[in-house]
């Protein structure tokens, strides 16, 4: 298995996947597991050849980075191909086409502890209204599932400047940003669950 020349900063760094959680209490913080076994057995998902990885000196802080992640997704841009995603992520080869996604009223972000000069660890706390898939005429639909999802970021430090590690890609885009046409009565049955997620 081919390694870029910076792999050894994902060794060092925390590996965190994307998961489901109810919404944690303000303030409360969790350090994640760290251990050099999980973040080696993580790796193995990757086929690095195959990675893209963009080796463009790009994204010099991770706080921005992921700020202007969140935004572009949450306004619908990765539903696309996106060239800025590219450069953001760290296996941009790997990407996976996106289908379907959730649909959210908003986010917030919440610093985690066990950041170090490689990596950077956040929670993203999202107000989810639902999700869509396909109905028998080939239009995009909603199903209503309003709750609070907390998915966990981690940013490494790489010799070209940050990058999002991410699994899945979240796909989350606010209800106001969506530019995708809806089936008959999908908009308003959507604009109803805004109010179902304080």
């Amino acid at each position: 298995m081919h390694m870029w020349p910076w792999a050894p900063l994902l060794l060092a760094s925390a590996l965190i996947g994307c998961g489901s959680r109810d919404a944690p209490r303000a303030g409360s913080r969790s350090t994640p597991d760290t251990s050099l076994a999980a973040l080696a057995a993580a790796l193995k998902e990757y086929d690095w050849d195959a990675c893209g990885f963009l080796r463009a000196r790009v994204n010099l802080d991770a706080d921005s980075l992921l700020n202007e992640f969140l935004r572009r997704d949450s306004r619908g841009d990765f539903l696309a191909t996106n060239r800025w995603l590219d450069s953001a992520v760290v296996c941009p080869g790997t990407l996976p086409g996106p289908d379907t996604f959730t649909i959210i009223a908003g986010y917030r972000i919440e610093p985690l502890t066990g950041s170090a000069a490689d990596t950077a660890l956040y929670w993203v706390i999202y107000r989810r209204l639902g999700w869509t898939t396909y109905d028998a005429d080939g239009a995009l639909a909603v199903w209503a599932d309003p709750q609070y999802d907390t998915l966990t970021f981690n940013l490494v430090n790489t010799a070209y400047g940050w990058r999002v590690r991410y699994d899945p890609m979240p796909q989350r885009v606010l209800a106001d940003s969506l530019r995708i046409p809806l089936g008959r009565g999908q908009r308003a049955r959507m604009d109803s669950l805004s109010r179902l997620v304080p």
